[in-house]
């Protein structure tokens, strides 16, 4: 097999894998902005999006820190 399909597919995988992970930035990152902009306690605003979402509280707390952190995604350090 030439070397150079090889590079080619790879090439494709880790642009696939950056852009996945991009998505799921992206996705928690607005999460975390509609969470941050709620009213009220924000603790129990968590536990209850927790359960009607069935995600952990930790994941959405994440989700928070990262909006706080970086409320402009154009903010994130770049890099793969």
């Amino acid at each position: 097999m030439k070397q150079e399909i090889l590079d080619d597919i790879k090439a494709i995988l880790v642009e696939g894998e950056f852009a996945h992970q991009m998505i799921l930035i992206e996705a928690y990152h607005e999460v975390g902005k509609i969470i941050s902009e709620q009213d009220g306690d924000i603790t129990k605003l968590v536990q209850e999006c927790a359960v009607g979402v069935g995600r952990s509280e930790r994941s959405l707390w994440y989700a928070v820190k990262l909006y706080q952190q970086y409320p402009n995604l154009n903010m994130l350090p770049e890099g793969k």
